[in-house]
């Protein structure tokens, strides 16, 4: 599920789990997630088509929260560097 430009949002049982197709926007929003909200994710895979955040699914709504914040234009903008 889409939760804001170029950022997915998964889930299993144990953890909400968001989804980056770019190196740029994963690292600006893993960053952001802690130093400005103090979420820190469990763990990161990464694959050919991208990275991928594991965060306890208890705080599903927190990082919901936190992302909902960010303006879609400051997201776009950090995705462009990478992708014009």
């Amino acid at each position: 599920m889409l939760i804001k430009p170029h950022i997915e949002i998964e889930f299993d049982a144990k953890h909400a789990i968001l989804v980056f197709n770019d190196t740029e926007l994963y690292d600006f929003v893993e960053d952001y997630l802690l130093e400005k909200h103090d979420i820190r994710s469990e763990y990161v895979t990464q694959s050919e088509s991208g990275y991928r955040l594991f965060f306890d699914k208890n705080r599903s709504s927190d990082i919901e929260k936190a992302l909902s914040k960010l303006d879609d234009n400051e997201i776009e903008t950090v995705w462009r560097l990478n992708n014009n």
